[in-house]
């Protein structure tokens, strides 16, 4: 059998083959409460932190990174936009369908 066939083949029993050793213990390690509330501890840390990731970038590409979200923040006002036309769009045939829906509830 060639690569892709195996993976193919390993992929289709991944839902109905029996649990590892590993994955038992990470199962278990999971269920303990103090354990959880340690990650989380650490985790919540972590939030708001800057990790160097993007001040490590090249100066073009933080102007690329800085012009994409420049265009989302457009697409986002734009859309938006969009949402409160079609707000007011649904106010104003809600009150054109009001006599229909009266109709339909007295009979």
């Amino acid at each position: 059998m060639s690569n892709v066939e195996d993976a193919s083949s390993e992929g289709e029993n991944l839902g109905s083959s029996p649990p590892t050793g590993n994955s038992t213990a990470a199962s278990a390690l999971m269920q303990n409460p103090e354990l959880l509330a340690a990650v989380q501890g650490g985790l919540s840390r972590l939030v708001g932190q800057q990790s160097g990731y993007i001040q490590n970038l090249p100066k073009s590409v933080k102007r690329r990174i800085k012009a994409l979200k420049n265009l989302q923040v457009s697409c986002c006002k734009l859309e938006g936009k969009f949402y409160e036309e079609v707000h007011a769009l649904e106010c104003k045939y809600a009150e054109k369908f009001k006599p229909f829906y009266d109709k339909v509830i007295l009979h």
